[in-house]
């Protein structure tokens, strides 16, 4: 359900009421597994997950203060049932999952993917995207976007006592900011781009990995040549990414304790387009 309503001729009010569903992956609900009768363990999936089910609400105020130029500012809230999560827990029969392989009453070790309980997601966010008009000349080219999201969000986990846990890839704060000039042809922006540590589940099976906060500069600069050739148009581009040569570190429960760091370096293309 949602709803707009104008406040103003330039003053927007937005609300929405949103339900969602999201049903288990092949790999998450698939019902075979690896057993290592050795060491004690079983990997697989869990043929008896629930899918998630999510109901939220959405609300934002947006101004339109001057042309192609917005501010707003919006909340919004998630309640998510049946969380989605891998982890690892110890049953006291591990013969319930390999019968013949493992001998009865033996404690096992497991490896799958099981249903939270009482996910929630909260968080405000503001956004900017204003051009330079008021200046004179090829000044009023240059404009500035920028937008800030924080969140707060929580999952109890069975498998650990209903312990709680942020919910899989959310950051506390997201932050993006752009300056950029669009005139004569040109159009030529730096990006930035930083969010805080998240949980990763998508890459291991606990609840204790989380990627550490990364930055990102970039720019790219585009020039359309303004006389076609045979009704051919050409554009100059030149893009860099990562200028300042971030790198990546997933670490087990505190910073302390990395257990993957990665860096691409810089990386830049140059090229020329034709569009007829």
């Amino acid at each position: 359900v949602h709803v707009n309503y104008d406040i103003a001729e330039d003053t927007k009010l937005r609300v929405s009421l949103t339900s969602g569903v999201s049903r288990p992956t092949y790999n998450e609900l698939r019902a075979s597994a690896n057993v290592d009768p050795i060491n004690l363990e079983i990997d697989g999936g869990n043929p008896d997950l629930d899918a998630e089910y999510a109901w939220g609400f959405d609300t934002s105020l947006e101004w339109y203060f001057a042309d192609a130029s917005i501010f707003s500012v919006g909340a919004f809230g998630r309640y998510v049932d049946n969380v989605i999560y891998p982890d690892t827990t110890v049953i006291a029969d591990g013969s319930t999952f390999a019968p013949g392989v493992i001998a009865a009453g033996t404690p096992t070790t497991v490896n799958s993917f099981f249903n939270g309980e009482n996910g929630e997601l909260y968080g405000v966010e503001a956004n900017f995207i204003g051009q330079a008009t008021f200046l004179p000349g090829a000044l009023d080219g240059f404009g500035l976007t920028a937008n800030v999201t924080l969140l707060d969000s929580s999952f109890e986990a069975p498998t650990q006592g209903g312990a709680t846990y942020s919910l899989p890839g959310t950051s506390d704060i997201i932050m993006n900011g752009s300056v950029f000039y669009e005139k004569f042809g040109l159009s030529a922006r730096v990006n930035y781009q930083y969010r805080d540590a998240w949980l990763s589940t998508t890459e291991n099976d606990s609840l204790t990995e989380f990627w550490d906060a990364t930055e990102r500069v970039d720019a790219s600069v585009r020039y359309t040549v303004p006389q076609d050739i045979n009704g051919v148009t050409f554009t100059l581009f030149a893009n860099g990414n990562n200028l300042t040569d971030e790198r990546d570190r997933r670490y087990v429960g505190s910073p302390r304790t990395p257990n993957q760091y990665e860096g691409f370096g810089r990386r830049y293309v140059v090229g020329l387009r034709a569009d007829y």
